[in-house]
C-alpha cells in the first residue's frame, strides 16, 4: 500500500531554505579556518559579549549571509586584526601631543604653528590654526571672544579641507576611542587622506564618495564600511563644531 502526502508549495519552500543554510553551514567548518561567534570569541580570548559589540561597531572582520544570519568569523582575518591592534597598543604608548598648551587658549602644533581653542556662543569649542606667531594667536583668540560676546555664529570656513576637517575630528575624538577602533580608523583616514585630502570639504559629494568606494574594489567589504564610517564621522563634527552646513554624504 503506497500513501501519498500532499505537501504545500510554501513547506517544501522552507525546507529547500534550511537545506541551502546547512550547505553554507557545513561549508565552513573550522578545518576550513570559520569560527563561529563563541569559537572566535575564544581564539581572540575575550568573552562572547564582548565580540558581540565590536562586530556591531564594524570593528572586527565576520562574514552573514545576510541580516540577522548566523555570524562566521575567519582566522586569518582574524589573526591580522588581532597583529593591527598589537601595532596600535604599541602606537599609542609611544604617542607625541598633537599639540601642547602655551597658554589658555593658546597651543603650539607639533608642525610649530600656533593654533586657537574657545567655546562660541552657543558653547561649542572650536579650534582654528593661526598663521603668524604668539602675537597673532592672541590677537585671534581676542577677536574670538568678542564674537562670542555679541552673539555672533560662527561662520563656515569655505576654503576647509577634508584634511583640515580630519585633524579637527581626530584630535577631538581620538583620546576618546579604544586602541582597536583608533587603529581601524587610524588606517581608514590613510586611504581618504590620499583621496580627498586637499578638496575642500564643501564640495565632497554623494558621488564623489561612491567613486571612492569604487575605487577600493580591491578591499574588503567590511573594510571600507569602516572608511564610510570615518567619513560620516568628520562630516557630522564638521556640521556640529565648524560651521558645516554641506550634507553629510
Amino acid at each position: 500500500m503506497t500513501l501519498a502526502v500532499d505537501i504545500p508549495h510554501e513547506v517544501v519552500e522552507t525546507i529547500v531554505q534550511r537545506v541551502l543554510e546547512l550547505t553554507r553551514e557545513e561549508r565552513r567548518e573550522p578545518s576550513d579556518g570559520w569560527l563561529d561567534a563563541a569559537g572566535a570569541a575564544e581564539y581572540l580570548g575575550m568573552p562572547k559579549t564582548a565580540l558581540h559589540k565590536l562586530t556591531a561597531a564594524r570593528e572586527v572582520p565576520f562574514e552573514q549571509d545576510g541580516p540577522g544570519c548566523k555570524l562566521y568569523f575567519k582566522r586569518s582575518d582574524l589573526d591580522t586584526w588581532r597583529r593591527q591592534e598589537a601595532v596600535a597598543e604599541v602606537d599609542m604608548s609611544n604617542a607625541t601631543p598633537r599639540r601642547t598648551r602655551v597658554e589658555r587658549g593658546i597651543y603650539r602644533r607639533t608642525d610649530e604653528r600656533f593654533e586657537i581653542g574657545w567655546r562660541d556662543a552657543q558653547g561649542k569649542l572650536r579650534w582654528r590654526v593661526v598663521d603668524g606667531g604668539i602675537m597673532a594667536a592672541r590677537a585671534a583668540l581676542a577677536q574670538e571672544h568678542s564674537k562670542r560676546a555679541r552673539g555672533e555664529a560662527v561662520a563656515a570656513d569655505p576654503r576647509l579641507t577634508f584634511d583640515a576637517a580630519a585633524d579637527a575630528w581626530w584630535e577631538a575624538r581620538a583620546g576618546r576611542l579604544r586602541p582597536m577602533t583608533q587603529s581601524a580608523y587610524r588606517a581608514g583616514l590613510k586611504h581618504l587622506r590620499r583621496h580627498f585630502g586637499r578638496q575642500r570639504l564643501a564640495t565632497i559629494t554623494a558621488g564623489d564618495v561612491a567613486a571612492y568606494v569604487t575605487s577600493k574594489d580591491s578591499l574588503k567589504g567590511w573594510t571600507i564600511k569602516g572608511h564610510l564610517t570615518v567619513v560620516s564621522a568628520i562630516f557630522r563634527y564638521a556640521n556640529r563644531h565648524l560651521g558645516v552646513t554641506t550634507p553629510n554624504p
